[in-house]
């Protein structure tokens, strides 16, 4: 990706580039001081769609050697849902990264059929491995689960060198039994005998002659 060094900084410089299509971002890591870019923002926008956060950029920075890099941080206008700022971290491609990578969820349970519940409860896994080896996405079926099974943790598949930080006893996902209210005979039976009863009129007026006793 080809990138642009950002001279100007400060609110009122970021909000110009805003405008104009571009999202001023920061290079940094390996003890190196801070590079301060911009880049189009559809460009980003389309990079994200593509490869997703995790992927591996090589950023050419003006006349500058290209460096490699992942995204670290993106900030999101919380109205607008653009994206307003990034956050790069320089890597080597053979050092180990921590990340988080996004869980997908493929086919669809035999349980949800028979009219289970799929409650996906962890979203992504807190994984280390080399920056080369970083997956997009780890993916999991689900399409053999019954009502009442469950994909924890320990039962993900993860690549050979892979470390995941997570609690292996964490569930991922699960098909709930789902949840039947019965009304009772008896309270059924409470209802239609009170709405038999003739409602008392607060306030009604006797008949002439009629006392309290009656």
């Amino acid at each position: 990706m080809e990138v642009q060094l950002r001279e100007d900084k400060g609110k009122g410089a970021a909000r110009a580039l805003r405008r104009d299509g571009f999202v001023p971002a920061i290079v940094y890591g390996h003890k190196i001081e801070p590079t301060a870019i911009k880049l189009p923002e559809r460009r980003l926008s389309r990079l994200l769609v593509l490869g997703g956060e995790n992927v591996i950029i090589n950023l050419e920075i003006g006349e500058s050697e290209g460096e490699t890099v992942m995204l670290k941080e993106l900030q999101i206008d919380p109205v607008t849902r653009r994206i307003i700022h990034a956050d790069f971290m320089r890597v080597s491609l053979e050092e180990q990264v921590r990340t988080h990578i996004p869980i997908t969820l493929i086919g669809t349970a035999s349980g949800v059929s028979e009219g289970g519940v799929q409650e996906f409860l962890l979203r992504e896994l807190d994984i280390e491995c080399q920056a080369r080896e970083m997956p997009e996405r780890i993916e999991i079926d689900v399409s053999s689960l019954n009502i009442g099974d469950q994909i924890r943790v320990r039962d993900v598949g993860v690549d050979e060198g892979m470390t995941v930080f997570d609690d292996l006893s964490t569930i991922i996902v699960t098909i709930a039994t789902p949840t039947v209210i019965e009304v009772e005979e008896e309270e059924e039976i409470a209802v239609e005998e009170a709405e038999e009863i003739e409602p008392e009129v607060i306030g009604e007026k006797r008949e002439e002659g009629e006392s309290e006793e009656e």
